[in-house]
């Protein structure tokens, strides 16, 4: 193959620049400097007039500043007409290093930010995805389905301009082609080949040109208005006489509602039940989403409502599931619907048709006030927490420490191991040892020391001793579960607890919800006596 011909240049510019996954869209591709493009957007009348151009160079620095016409003079940010720059060359003249960089109105209107080397566009769902990234050698490449959303949204054609350069000592043979052009409707290239007489790698072929990407019709950028269409999911609802399982559609628009907008469709308010383990993936995932007081939230993209006080099911409403669970989330929790014959919770029942207060039945609800109010409580009354905040890297404890969400060991040992952390590991302390000076520094654990805190402030033997021995069970349970291997000891620790009997039955889920019940208990206690300290 004759390399002066660039034969693999002229197929990429023809049938893959613009094409494929990413598109570069700046700067030398590759390791080298023979391989230069840049992209612009140009108005879609002017496609004849770039191609004609070829040749003239578009500079890669976004113009801005002020021009001059006959009678005045105008401060422009675009001074090129029919061009608009996404991509740009900053350039601080020897002064700080040079860098190309991604407009602001192409990040703003995708929701982007940088990290890294790379541009995370948050969805609208609460997922994110790279749409950009910066290459090892300072150029950009742009994911192509964002590329083409963004001009479909201006109406404007991408428009690539390139320089290949191929240069060697090897002199020209009979296999070199001519200098020639190349030109139709969307592309125009010139070839053409060179000798510069003494210096290194003297003969040298060039391949320079431009290209069209026509755009889109605008309603393919996806951008408000132009959204696609929401495709809405069916769920179960109920069986029918042979005890099989009824779907429904959770679209808002086809469901009744206590208007009778539907005659003879299912209600908004139908439950719809699921597996606990419908929570497992936004669980795993602290930072985006959040679980509290019955609710489901990702960040403040969207959320709902959910019943929460049920052992091995959680339910939604059927149209809360249309209205207020992105498209995108319909199929996970398809997988984890069911057919069932409970029913929404009393406390449910309560909040939602009876519009009265009712606090969750759930023992990870009543841990959790607990916990707040008995801090706050403290705090109020000493000016000091009695339990520290998490630190960033541990702050999802508080989101896991809730009832398992299915019926297994592991469930039952990260529970233990999250509440020990929450409370007993978390317990202040030095501020404890600070109030009560008459705490022996030698005295042992945390536990002791608020043993030892509340007995000094009057509180009696029986009492502090029964706060703590509950507190004990969840010290023990954590570091026989999981801070050491198992062993014959665990077995004693649940039988001294009354845990065996669940256990032994494999009964987790009441192991947890008896766990649970002895930490609220010793929260309340110390909630209730804290005006007696």
């Amino acid at each position: 193959m004759n390399i002066y011909n660039q034969e693999e240049n002229i197929e990429f510019i023809n049938n893959r620049l613009g094409n494929g996954m990413w598109s570069q869209v700046c700067g030398y591709i590759g390791e080298g400097n023979d391989k230069y493009i840049f992209a612009i957007l140009i108005d879609k009348r002017n496609n004849e007039r770039f191609l004609k151009e070829l040749g003239n160079g578009i500079s890669n620095e976004e113009p801005v500043g002020f021009t001059a016409t006959a009678d005045k003079i105008i401060y422009n940010m675009y001074l090129q007409e029919g061009k608009c720059y996404f991509v740009r060359h900053r350039n601080y003249n020897g002064i700080h290093e040079n860098y190309y960089e991604i407009s602001d109105e192409f990040l703003l209107i995708f929701n982007a930010f940088k990290q890294d080397n790379k541009y995370i566009s948050v969805l609208e769902d609460g997922r994110t995805e790279e749409i950009a990234r910066i290459l090892t050698n300072g150029s950009i490449e742009i994911k192509n389905i964002y590329l083409k959303r963004f001009a479909a949204a201006k109406q404007m054609n991408i428009a690539f301009e390139f320089d290949f350069r191929v240069s060697s000592d090897e002199p020209f043979d009979s296999d070199t082609n001519d200098d020639f052009t190349y030109e139709n409707d969307k592309i125009k290239y010139e070839f053409y080949t060179g000798d510069i007489g003494m210096f290194k790698n003297r003969y040298f072929s060039r391949l320079l040109g431009r290209k069209i990407v026509e755009c889109e019709p605008i309603e393919t950028s996806g951008i408000w208005p132009f959204e696609k269409e929401t495709e809405y999911d069916d769920f179960i609802v109920g069986c029918d006489e042979k005890g099989e399982a009824i779907k429904c559609t959770c679209n808002p628009a086809l469901l009744n509602n206590y208007f009778n907008s539907n005659p003879g469709q299912y209600h908004y308010l139908t439950p719809v039940a699921f597996k606990r383990e419908v929570l497992k993936k936004y669980l795993d995932h602290p930072s985006i989403y959040k679980i509290e007081n019955n609710h489901l939230s990702c960040g403040s993209l969207w959320g709902i409502e959910l019943d929460l006080d049920h052992d091995d099911l959680i339910f939604a409403y059927l149209g809360d599931l249309g209205r207020d669970l992105p498209e995108s989330e319909h199929k996970h929790w398809q997988t984890f619907n069911v057919l069932t014959d409970e029913k929404l919770s009393c406390s449910t029942i309560k909040r939602d048709f009876g519009a009265i207060f009712a606090d969750s039945e759930n023992y990870d609800f009543k841990f959790q006030r607990a916990f707040r109010e008995t801090n706050a409580k403290w705090k109020e009354k000493f000016d000091w927490d009695l339990f520290l905040p998490l630190v960033v890297d541990d702050e999802y404890c508080y989101m896991k420490a809730i009832m398992p969400l299915v019926n297994e060991q592991h469930e039952f040992d990260s529970l233990c191991l999250t509440l020990s952390k929450i409370t007993i590991d978390s317990i202040n302390v030095e501020k404890i040892k600070q109030n009560e000076p008459m705490i022996a520094n030698d005295i042992g654990g945390s536990i002791n020391c608020l043993n030892a805190f509340l007995k000094a402030k009057g509180i009696g033997d029986v009492s502090a001793d029964d706060i703590t021995s509950k507190l004990r069970c969840i010290q023990s349970l954590r570091s026989q579960l999981t801070g050491h291997r198992k062993s014959k000891d665990i077995v004693n620790t649940y039988i001294k607890y009354g845990i065996n009997e669940y256990i032994d039955k494999n009964d987790y889920i009441s192991a947890s919800k008896y766990v649970f019940s002895l930490i609220t208990d010793a929260l309340n206690s110390i909630n209730n006596l804290i005006m007696l300290l």
